[in-house]
């Protein structure tokens, strides 16, 4: 996944029913496998995140909801997975960040919106992604914002808007709170007056 062979990330996610079948393979097995660590104590999906390897994060993304209707994930596993963490509990999406891979993040958002029905997200879950915090008390948003990646900034609270209106929690007063937060953020001039 660091290194950017998708293709053999695709043959492994696809050779994973039929091992699953010889090798009693559980949901939990999977998701270990998709958030191993290296030596370095890195998962693979953050090394892609921050290195900008975007057909290795399709692929997998592209594969969570045949893995998911297929090994039955919990939903508490899919947070995890999609931030990316690293050994720091640092995400492989704010990694993206500070990166500029805004085709990065835009996907990471996509997949979210995307496969968050299927996951069984909340708009309670939704907002849990959406307000996370590095270790540096900065969500995604705030990060994005204090690098003065405006661009990055505005597809955060476009993408959150949308799905705000697309589940049908345009009422939810977190959400509310958020949207207000992030748009007098933009309304500013100077980036260094994240709370």
């Amino acid at each position: 996944m660091q290194n950017g062979h998708s293709d053999i990330v695709k043959v492994i996610l696809e050779a994973l029913p039929c091992l699953a079948q010889e090798i009693n393979i559980s949901a939990s097995d999977i998701v270990d496998l998709l958030t191993a660590k290296s030596l370095a104590r890195d998962t693979g999906l953050f090394m892609a995140m921050q290195r900008g390897h975007m057909n290795v994060i399709k692929t997998i993304f592209n594969a969570l909801p045949t893995l998911f209707n297929t090994y039955k994930f919990d939903k508490k596993n899919m947070k995890p997975l999609l931030l990316a963490n690293n050994s720091n509990e640092y995400p492989g999406l704010f990694s993206a960040i500070q990166h500029k891979q805004q085709n990065i993040v835009e996907t990471v958002y996509l997949a979210l919106s995307d496969h968050a029905r299927l996951f069984g997200f909340t708009a309670e879950d939704i907002m849990d992604f959406w307000q996370h915090k590095a270790p540096q008390k900065y969500s995604a948003f705030e990060l994005a914002f204090e690098l003065d990646h405006r661009v990055i900034a505005e597809l955060i609270l476009n993408t959150i808007n949308k799905m705000a209106e697309s589940f049908g929690f345009t009422d939810n007063p977190r959400y509310i709170a958020e949207k207000n937060y992030m748009e007098a953020l933009l309304k500013k001039a100077s980036p260094h007056t994240v709370r």
